[in-house]
């Protein structure tokens, strides 16, 4: 099940076929072992959980309006970018208002770098 796509004898034009099944796998593969073995109390862990989802659904859709219901226009642009600005807005007021993410004054005085290679990771 895929897209229906003209054959023009192209030689990248069969992998496309199956663009949706890989992005649900994908999904699937990474979300649950995340939620499985990550430390689920840690903001950033969340973030990048619903980054991941939400991006992977925006996706899901507009596979679904191009295989489903036969548009090869799929979703529309105006949407996609909505839905990725309202994502970006979700993501920076967490960043800005949530109690647990720090913003460390350290690396703004050193070179990150050469912070890094001065304090090595201790347990």
């Amino acid at each position: 099940m895929g897209e229906i796509i003209r054959d023009l004898g192209l030689e990248g034009q069969i992998r496309n076929k199956e663009t949706y099944h890989g992005r649900i796998d994908y999904l699937i593969s990474n979300t649950y072992p995340t939620l499985l073995f990550a430390q689920v109390d840690n903001v950033y862990i969340w973030m990048t959980l619903i980054c991941t989802v939400w991006l992977g659904m925006i996706g899901f859709i507009d596979d679904y309006i191009k295989v489903f219901k036969k548009d090869k226009k799929g979703l529309a642009g105006r949407f996609k970018l909505l839905g990725q600005v309202g994502l970006g807005l979700i993501i920076g007021l967490t960043l800005f208002f949530h109690k647990d993410v720090v913003v460390s004054d350290r690396m703004s005085k050193v070179n990150a770098f050469e912070y890094v290679v001065r304090h090595p990771m201790q347990n």
